[in-house]
């Protein structure tokens, strides 16, 4: 029987957070035999041409897909940093370029994970006649929301549920991270009351953390860590992520363990994370923040003895399924 071709488009930032659930997805679909799979993965022109980090991180990425046999094409579509308003007038051309990449598949369904990816796939679905897949992780709009010093979040937000609108509805199935964000994208958008939603929660390749756990005291010494118990906190500091929490436990935590030596894996500009943990009287010399990419977070949490993972209660964390639970 000849294989479907089936093609997943994604979008890099600077968070390569998706390739936890996108690698296990294909690694299945490739060992079930009945798919040709390529990856397009769409990037903007900062990463793909200047921002030096990003561009080893893409070249990582094509790297790790090499290995497991899949095509993977990178293409700059946009601007980072931009307002929506020229994000939507820039539009005609990511659809272009997807258009003439998904044509040259000849691709019978269209895996897409996120609403940016969703939108471009879902105006090109009645020209190219293939089915979509989409995959939502969370609250995207109540996301934005919650981003206090987000610029111009009101209209980041309206174009983001209208995104998500167009692709939700153009979805032949919907694959959600958990029970609650089902209830939440079916109370929303009634429409898809009768559609095909599938359960899909967060989580790990256990043997990619496994290999690390077996070097754990040699990683502990080379770092001089050996005596230190090791507290991670791996994440943003988000609103909804509660982080005067992280630091208030840091500091009981070492009111009690004076050997504590705290780890935080983040994409923050560490100087602003150093000074908070300053004003709690946590010196440098107790602390390593490192902006790390989906390479290298197994080998860092493998010496640590303690993970933080406090939330709000908000809608946006009622309906996720915190891919930091399976990794701790």
């Amino acid at each position: 029987m000849k294989n479907k071709n089936l093609i997943f488009v994604a979008i890099f930032d600077r968070d390569t957070s998706f390739l936890n659930r996108l690698i296990p997805e294909i690694r299945v679909l490739s060992a079930d035999g009945r798919y040709t799979i390529t990856l397009l993965l769409l990037t903007s022109i900062q990463n793909y041409y200047f921002f030096g980090k990003n561009r080893l991180a893409l070249k990582q990425i094509v790297q790790l897909f090499d290995g497991l046999g899949i095509k993977s094409v990178i293409v700059p579509v946009k601007i980072s940093g931009v307002s929506p308003i020229f994000q939507l007038i820039s539009f005609p051309y990511r659809i272009l370029r997807t258009f003439l990449f998904i044509l040259k598949t000849k691709s019978e369904i269209c895996h897409v994970h996120s609403i940016e990816a969703g939108i471009l796939a879902s105006f090109l679905k009645p020209i190219l006649k293939y089915k979509i897949v989409f995959e939502s992780h969370g609250a995207v709009v109540e996301e934005i929301l919650l981003r206090k010093k987000y610029p111009l979040k009101f209209l980041s937000a309206w174009f983001a549920g209208l995104e998500e609108w167009i692709t939700v509805l153009a979805s032949d199935k919907i694959i959600c991270v958990s029970h609650a964000l089902k209830l939440y994208l079916r109370g929303k958008y009634s429409k898809t009351r009768n559609k095909d939603y599938f359960i899909l929660p967060s989580g790990i390749i256990p043997k990619d953390y496994k290999n690390y756990l077996n070097d754990r005291k040699t990683l502990r010494k080379s770092m001089g860590l050996n005596n230190k118990f090791i507290v991670v906190f791996s994440g943003d500091f988000h609103e909804w992520q509660r982080t005067e929490d992280v630091i208030r436990w840091c500091r009981q935590i070492k009111n009690i363990d004076k050997d504590s030596f705290f780890l935080i894996l983040s994409n923050e500009k560490p100087e602003k994370i150093y000074d908070i943990f300053l004003r709690h009287k946590i010196s440098k010399v107790e602390l390593l923040i490192k902006s790390v990419s989906y390479f290298e977070i197994p080998k860092l949490l493998s010496i640590a003895d303690l993970g933080l993972l406090p939330r709000r209660r908000l809608k946006v964390n009622e309906v996720a399924s915190p891919l930091k639970l399976s990794e701790y």
